[in-house]
């Protein structure tokens, strides 16, 4: 089968990508075709990341202009048209929309997608939004907390069938189009069953629009299958040199994501603003993967790999 990491990378984020790429060919299973789409902001930055070394080959590339930061969700809005972008052109049996900076670290994570994805047609597989962090949208009347969906996959990992989902909707998120506006404000007041049931947030609560929140809606619409990883942090498998103040901002822990209990890949977040001061920086992340890859055993029977020491 053909497989493709479709990633937005932004300016800056050559070399994380090299690691995403580096961990996705060391841990493949050798049974599946491996390449990675990816979006960028200009051609000298498209250039930069073809150039850099990358263990993957490069199927296609996309320049996708940068929304300029006049308001607090331009990031949002980029992203969703990358994303986009990616999901319209991408040719695989299996596409996994996936954060530049994040990291697998599982054997033959390919053979388990491809498992998961195309032989048992789950229709998402990925990462679900963290649970203990939110936003404070401070308004001329009033301050409202909102919460990201819960337990579904979004597009910071998320692998699916392009054929499949591209026959019953032309886009992945409508984020751009809905919010491109600097006077839109991106929350969602959760006011019926129905709403609570979709975004998995209670009745009473208010949803914070992000780049993914599209895809409850293309799962509830559609009755689509759909799993998570358990999220973790703090208490960390891999990225064991993590260390972090009792008040720092839930926000910007460093995430695994494991299944059944085995790491199956690890996200550095917010890779393009976070820096070593904050404790702990790129080296230390990819130094923590290299570890833990080096001790994973050589050949696995099982699909997700093992733990090392398990």
């Amino acid at each position: 089968m053909k497989i493709a990491l479709c990633v937005s990378v932004p300016n800056g984020g050559e070399e994380f990508l090299k690691l995403l790429a580096d961990t996705a060919a060391r841990l493949a299973s050798g049974k599946h075709e491996i390449g990675i789409d990816f979006t960028c902001h200009g051609e000298q930055q498209r250039g930069l990341t073809e150039t850099c070394g990358l263990k993957l080959p490069v199927y296609r590339s996309h320049i996708v202009p940068r929304e300029e930061r006049r308001y607090l969700h331009a990031n949002s809005v980029t992203h969703s048209r990358c994303v986009n972008a990616l999901f319209a052109s991408v040719e695989a049996d299996v596409a996994v929309i996936c954060d530049f900076d994040m990291a697998l670290v599982c054997r033959n994570w390919d053979q388990f997608l491809a498992q998961r994805v195309a032989e048992q047609e789950i229709a998402f597989f990925g990462a679900p939004y963290s649970a203990d962090a939110g936003f404070n949208f401070r308004l001329p009347q009033l301050s409202i907390f909102a919460r990201k969906y819960q337990g579904q996959p979004n597009c910071m990992f998320a692998a699916f069938s392009p054929r499949r989902l591209r026959s019953i909707s032309d886009r992945l998120c409508d984020f751009a189009s809905t919010f491109g506006d600097p006077h839109s404000i991106p929350i969602r007041f959760i006011a019926t069953p129905e709403e609570s049931r979709c975004f998995g947030l209670p009745v009473g609560s208010f949803q914070y629009i992000d780049t993914g929140s599209r895809i409850p809606q293309l799962i509830a619409r559609h009755g689509l299958t759909h799993q998570t990883l358990e999220r973790r942090v703090k208490t960390y498998m891999v990225l064991r040199s993590a260390r972090f103040p009792d008040n720092y901002p839930a926000f910007l822990y460093p995430e695994e994501y494991l299944h059944q209990g085995v790491p199956f890949v690890v996200h550095f977040r917010k890779g393009a603003s976070k820096s070593t001061e904050d404790g702990y920086g790129p080296d230390l992340f990819k130094r923590d993967i290299d570890a833990w890859i080096a001790a994973l055993p050589e050949k696995d029977a099982s699909l997700v790999g093992a733990a090392p020491g398990a």
